[in-house]
C-alpha cells in the first residue's frame, strides 16, 4: 500500500520526475512501512522527497494500481490526499 500527496497551488500541482532515464512525473510519496499509519507515512514520504511543511490533509481517493516492469508485477493500493503546505493557505 501506498501513499500520494496532492499539492495544488491556484492552477498548478506540484509533480517529481524519477531519477532514470525512462521515467515518468508522478505524484510525491511512496509504499507505507508496515504498521505505519496512512497520514503518518504521507508526512514521512513528503519530508524525505520535499522541503515541504506540512498544514493540512484531506483525504481523497484510492487508485487500484497494477502494473508490470522488468517481467514483474506490481499491485499497489494508492491512497492520494490533499496536502496545504505552510504559508499556502
Amino acid at each position: 500500500m501506498s501513499v500520494r500527496a496532492l499539492v495544488m497551488l491556484d492552477d498548478h500541482i506540484l509533480v517529481q520526475r524519477l531519477n532514470h532515464p525512462d521515467s515518468v512525473r508522478w505524484f510525491p510519496g511512496g509504499e507505507l512501512e508496515f504498521g505505519e499509519p496512512m497520514e503518518a507515512g504521507l508526512l514521512r514520504e513528503i519530508a524525505e522527497e520535499s522541503t515541504l511543511a506540512v498544514t493540512a490533509i484531506t483525504y481523497r481517493f484510492v487508485f487500484d494500481n497494477r502494473f508490470e516492469r522488468d517481467g514483474a508485477s506490481f499491485h499497489f493500493l494508492e491512497h492520494y490526499f490533499e496536502v496545504t503546505p505552510a504559508g499556502w493557505e
